[in-house]
């Protein structure tokens, strides 16, 4: 199967999808689009596995890592400034405080988790110094 091939099927899967989630809104049928998610996961999974080729190549892991990257540094950045903010608000909206003290733990465990993460990946996919 070529890559152009499994694109539009990929594609034609993620409208069925699509239109089974808005039936299931529009009718509340929560089962429905549990099973419409369900089908059409499968159907991907059983696209990939019958595609004899590699799907992703180096460069198209490049770009998502470098899309990774930059969402991250941008949602903790965005949250970390809007925690601050949010805990130098007057004393009489403690809720507001209250926000701003989860959103820093939120910002420092996030933070926490990349340096642990990175420190696995360096040491999983880093070269040997002892060589």
């Amino acid at each position: 199967m070529r890559r152009k091939d499994f694109k539009r099927i990929k594609l034609l899967i993620s409208v069925f999808v699509l239109v089974v989630m808005i039936v299931a809104v529009f009718s509340y049928n929560i089962f429905l689009a549990v099973v419409g998610v369900l089908s059409g996961m499968l159907a991907v999974r059983i696209l990939r596995i019958k595609s004899k080729q590699e799907i992703v190549d180096e460069r198209v892991e490049k770009i998502g890592d470098k899309a990774a990257r930059a969402s991250f540094l941008i949602f903790t950045s965005i949250l970390a400034v809007v925690s601050v903010l949010l805990v130098v608000v007057k004393k009489e909206h403690v809720y507001l405080q209250a926000l701003g003290v989860l959103f820093s733990y939120m910002t420092s465990f996030m933070l926490v988790l990349y340096v642990l993460s990175y420190r696995y990946f360096e040491k999983e996919f880093g070269e040997d110094d002892e060589e």
